[in-house]
Parts: structure tokens; C-alpha cells; sequence
């Protein structure tokens, strides 16, 4: 059974870009970006635009909306409004995480924060956090079994394959498919390690309450030991807005949402379509009788109309791990999402599926946005792992940005496809 568009959940997102200069290097001018953008809001033409944690990002904020069609038409209105800008400015906004090819300013506006911040986590893995550039996904809440929406959306996780940009990391070393992932989910070596997120299946909404009022007193704790104190803290955070969960509970937004963090920011193809999965995957799988995880790691996981069996957390674990570090070309993962995508198309209208077709042809490839950067700039790159040269790291930011302009025309086809069939 597939529920009616209107009962589809409705879906927001926050998209963050980089600002760089013609030749590949970061340029530390979104402040001026954003004056020139509100300047066009003022006059009615460009939608919502803010400043991020560097003065060489920013991030489109949508309209949350039940319709991927509606979701295209207000990211194809705000690109063409930021590129006029850019344009201007002569700058270009490319969807990657600093790679070495310069550095962002930390942004004043964003100074409230970063005390803070700096006070948990250090001051390195603080500038390594703040270089990053990702997506998140605002969905509903499904009223009565937020535990089990919480548990799909977590095994989401391999999913970063589909979008990642972030082949090299910020000091221009490869090894990795996702190294954005890999900064603030490792336990060991990133950049929350000395306060990890704990990623587990829940049973009841109540464990991912308390789960974020431990995060929040245990942040407020380490805060206050370095010197911040409690008023200043409570001025810049709450229990909702705490640390970095992969998933964020959120219901201070809306009528409630679970926000999805996990993502490396893409080109706008590759967003749509995976907003349009999380969607058409979370919509089918509340149709669901029962939502359950695996009982063992060698029960297979298993998406049906009747029951979704999820994979157990030790082979999420391990798709996880291969996600990070081969991406799609991983054959265990790729199956696992080709699994996920065909699950997930039947929770969207037909004539909205074809925005899934950027994930297909991922699937189809093997190739992500990182495997086809690194390609183009070193075909050896799979079997020599180094450090690359600013110059090199250049050459990935700007192939990242012509995978944007090609994107941008791609989805723009899609969407004017699905006008002409509406």
C-alpha cells in the first residue's frame, strides 16, 4: 500500500556550498555573498540564504515540502540567484569540504558558537570541523513509532556513499572516499573522540531523549571546566542543537523532525534525488507492519511491504566502514543501496521518480562524486594513497565544480520533464 501525497512526510533542507575562488581556492567572501543575496531577497526574488561557520561557506535553507517537484523548483530559483551573485562577485560556489586549497576564515557571526566548541573539542579538531560542507534533511515525524522512523533513517548511514565529495582531506591526503564522514564519526580519531556520539537502534523515543540531555550536560560540563560559563552556554545551545548526532531529534521544528546530518554537500542532481530517496524510503517503510532490526548478524536484512528486517548493527557497522573507505565500489555496499533504492521508489509518485536517477547511474558505475574527482586528477589514485600538492587539490575542487554545472542543467531537464507529464 502506498499512502497518498498529501500523507507523504514533508522534507526540508539545509544545503551548504563553498566559495572559491576561479582557480580552485577558497575564497573567504561569503560575507559579501550573502549582502548581495539579501539584497535580492528584499526584492522578492531569492529564497532563504544564511552564513556557516566560515567565511568561505554558505547554506540554502528550503521551504519544507511534501513535493520532490516543489523541492527542484525552489533549489533551481536559488542556484540561479546565487550563481548572478557569484558571477558579480567573481567567485564560483562549488558542493565540496576544504581539501588544502586554502583555508576558511572562522565567520564573527558564527563566534558565539565556536567558543564553545573549542572548549569540548580543542582548537585542531575545531578548524578541522568547521571546513566541512554537508547537507541535512529535515522529514516529519511519524506521530506513534518515532522509534522505528529513528531506526530506518539510521540505517541510512551506508548512504553516504551516494553523495560523497570529500576524497581528500583537509591536508590534501586521499585514502579515504568520504573523509567528512570519517572527521566527526570516528571514535578513535575524530573530531568528537573525546565525546562520542553514540549510534545504536533505539526502542522507545525516550532513549533518544535522554540520550541528547546526557550530550547536553556532558558538552556543558566540558565547557565549564575550560572556562565558559553556563549563562554563555545556554545562550548558543540546546538540548536539539547539541553536538553531532548522525540523526537529531527535533521537535522545536515544525511539528517535529528528525533532522539526517550524515550527508557530504553534491551536486544539486545528486541532492534532489537523494532527498527524493529519504522520502520515497521513510514514506514506504511507515506503511510497513513491523520495523525491527536484524536479531543476529546473520540474519539478512530485508525490505518488504509487511515487515523491513534492518540490517543488524554489526553489518551496519561494517557497511558503514566500507562506505567510508571504497564508497560504491565497495560490491557489499552497492548491493545494500541498490536494495534501498528500489525499496524506496515505491514511496514516491511515478512521475517524481525519475529525480532518482542520479542514484541509479551511481549504482550503475560504481563511481561517486570522489571516485570520478580523484580519476580525473590521478588514475592511479585507488592504488597509491599520498598527499597531493594545492595544486592538485585545486584540480578536485574544480572538477567538483563542473560536476555542479552539469548537475544543475540535469535536474533542471527533470523537473521540466515532470512539468510536461504533470
Amino acid at each position: 500500500m502506498i499512502l497518498t501525497t498529501q500523507q507523504r512526510p514533508q522534507i526540508g533542507i539545509e544545503y551548504e556550498l563553498g566559495i572559491y575562488n576561479r582557480d580552485g581556492t577558497i575564497a573567504n567572501r561569503a560575507d559579501k555573498v550573502l549582502v548581495c543575496l539579501q539584497e535580492t531577497t528584499k526584492k522578492g526574488r531569492a529564497p532563504s540564504f544564511c552564513p556557516e561557520g566560515t567565511l568561505c561557506q554558505v547554506e540554502w535553507n528550503s521551504l519544507p515540502g511534501r513535493s520532490i517537484d516543489f523541492l527542484a523548483r525552489e533549489l533551481l530559483e536559488s542556484i540561479t540567484a546565487l550563481e548572478a551573485i557569484c558571477e558579480k562577485l567573481d567567485v564560483i560556489p562549488i558542493p565540496t569540504s576544504e581539501n588544502g586549497a586554502g583555508e576558511g576564515k572562522p565567520n564573527p557571526a558564527k563566534q558565539h558558537r565556536v567558543r564553545v566548541y573549542e572548549a569540548v573539542v580543542g582548537r585542531e579538531a575545531l578548524d578541522r570541523l568547521f571546513g566541512i560542507s554537508g547537507i541535512h534533511l529535515h522529514i516529519d515525524l511519524h506521530s506513534g513509532r518515532e522509534a522505528e522512523q529513528f531506526n530506518i533513517l539510521t540505517a541510512l548511514r551506508p548512504a553516504i556513499a551516494f553523495t560523497s565529495t570529500s576524497p581528500l582531506s583537509a591536508d590534501t591526503k586521499n585514502g579515504l572516499n568520504c573523509h567528512r564522514y570519517d572527521l566527526f564519526a570516528n571514535p578513535t580519531n575524530g573530531v568528537f573522540a573525546a565525546v562520542p556520539e553514540e549510534i545504536r537502534y533505539i526502542k522507545f523515543l525516550a532513549e533518544i531523549q535522554a540520550r541528547d540531555e546526557i550530550r547536553y550536560l556532558s558538552w556543558k560540563e566540558a565547557a565549564e571546566e575550560r572556562g565558559v560559563d553556563q549563562e554563555e552556554f545556554a545562550r548558543s545551545f540546546t538540548i536539539a542543537n547539541t553536538g553531532y548526532p548522525d540523526i537529531r531529534y527535533r521537535p522545536d521544528m515544525g511539528k517535529g523532525t528528525f533532522e539526517l546530518r550524515i550527508n557530504d554537500s553534491c551536486p544539486a542532481d545528486l541532492l534532489i534525488a537523494y532527498a527524493a530517496f529519504v522520502q520515497g524510503y521513510v514514506h514506504r517503510a511507515m506503511t510497513a507492519k513491523s520495523i525491527r532490526p536484524a536479531s543476529s548478524p546473520e540474519e539478512p536484512y530485508s525490505f518488504q511491504n509487511e515487515e523491513v528486517i534492518l540490517p543488524h548493527l554489526h553489518t551496519l557497522n561494517d557497511l558503514t566502514t566500507r562506505a567510508i573507505e571504497k564508497g560504491l565500489r565497495d560490491p557489499t555496499v552497492a548491493e545494500y543501496l541498490q536494495t534501498l533504492v528500489a525499496f524506496a521508489e515505491h514511496g514516491l509518485q511515478n512521475l517524481e521518480r525519475r529525480y532518482l536517477q542520479p542514484l541509479r547511474e551511481t549504482i550503475t558505475t560504481r563511481e561517486n562524486c570522489s571516485d570520478r574527482a580523484m580519476h580525473h586528477v590521478d588514475p592511479t589514485w585507488v592504488t597509491t594513497p599520498r598527499e597531493y600538492s594545492e595544486l592538485e587539490a585545486r584540480r578536485v575542487n574544480l572538477f567538483m565544480r563542473e560536476l555542479q554545472c552539469h548537475g544543475t542543467t540535469q535536474l533542471r531537464a527533470l523537473y521540466l520533464k515532470s512539468l510536461r507529464f504533470a
